[in-house]
């Protein structure tokens, strides 16, 4: 387990899972959405006339809906880092320096 080779301790494991826990309705709620937007604006554009100016509102709102997410994960990815020490980020990367194979041993 990577928590394991990076040394986590029980105290980082916990608020860890908390984090994760908190944050993973929001994800999914932000995936639904994306879904359902990207699924309209195909829609759309499969129609034999299409309205640009309703395909581009409604890439606004894929568009909206993808920055919603990656705001969301890079929120997380940076609450992640700033958990872990410098020691456990050097091991962290030096673990997925090639793709992070060691991970699935």
């Amino acid at each position: 387990m990577a928590g394991d080779q990076i040394g986590l301790t029980q105290d980082q494991r916990e608020a860890f899972r908390a984090q994760v826990e908190k944050t993973q309705p929001r994800s999914n709620e932000l995936t639904e959405r994306l879904t359902r937007e990207t699924a309209a604006l195909s829609t759309l554009a499969r129609q034999e006339r299409v309205d640009e100016a309703a395909l581009t509102a409604q890439l606004d709102k894929v568009l909206d809906a993808e920055r919603d997410l990656k705001h969301l994960h890079i929120g997380l990815l940076a609450w992640i880092k700033n958990l872990l020490t410098p020691e456990q980020q050097a091991k962290l990367k030096e673990i997925t320096k090639d793709g992070g194979a060691p991970f699935a041993e």
